[in-house]
């Protein structure tokens, strides 16, 4: 079965009931319980029940996933030297505990000089420039990236504002590759 629309995933402080309008089918998360909310009514701002995913009473909750793409072999806006926003937005006190890049395409450029780095808080504090012509990060496989889940207390990175999965090209201007950017992280204080 093939979906016509995309679940949205919004977030906010408290109950989003009489609170948020929403169309049907979206998921909200409310960061200060960890509850999460699917909203079951048209329009409007009451209809949102409450999911039984998070228990924040008994002190647990889920880790969140975060996937973002950078595809320059289909999206020339992800080819060109500078920033480039990948849509994928990690909340306020987050601390990112593990993941990794999955590259399906080799990164190619010109003359394989460029680099690309993953930030989320600060310059590459996910993946460090790395020139795609050093075999490691940017061919095709699963690679690492610095925040990792056996040592949380020396390589997570903690969001103190939300912040957007950024990709830096440098030096060179990309020609080819896709990667996933998959994050594991959790609500901290």
């Amino acid at each position: 079965m093939q979906s016509k629309n995309p679940l949205t995933l919004i977030y906010g402080d408290g109950s989003p009931e009489g609170v948020v309008d929403s169309i049907a089918d979206v998921i909200y998360r409310d960061l200060s319980s960890g509850s999460i909310y699917f909203k079951t009514t048209a329009g409007g701002n009451t209809g949102w029940a409450r999911s039984v995913m998070a228990i924040p009473d008994a002190g647990l909750s889920l880790m969140q996933i975060a996937r973002a793409d950078l595809n320059p072999s289909d999206i020339s806006a992800h080819r060109s030297i500078g920033d480039h926003g990948l849509g994928v937005t990690i909340p306020a006190n987050a601390v990112i505990v593990g993941g990794f890049i999955q590259v399906g395409i080799t990164f190619t450029s010109a003359t394989d000089a460029a680099t690309i780095a993953i930030t989320t808080r600060s310059a590459g504090d996910v993946r460090a420039a790395v020139a795609i012509s050093s075999g490691t990060s940017w061919d095709i496989g699963k690679q690492a990236i610095i925040p990792k889940a056996n040592t949380p207390e020396s390589t997570s990175i903690t969001l103190l504002a939300d912040q957007e999965i950024t990709a830096t090209v440098a030096v060179e201007a990309l020609t080819a590759g896709k990667c996933a950017i998959i994050l594991y992280y959790v609500m901290g204080l």
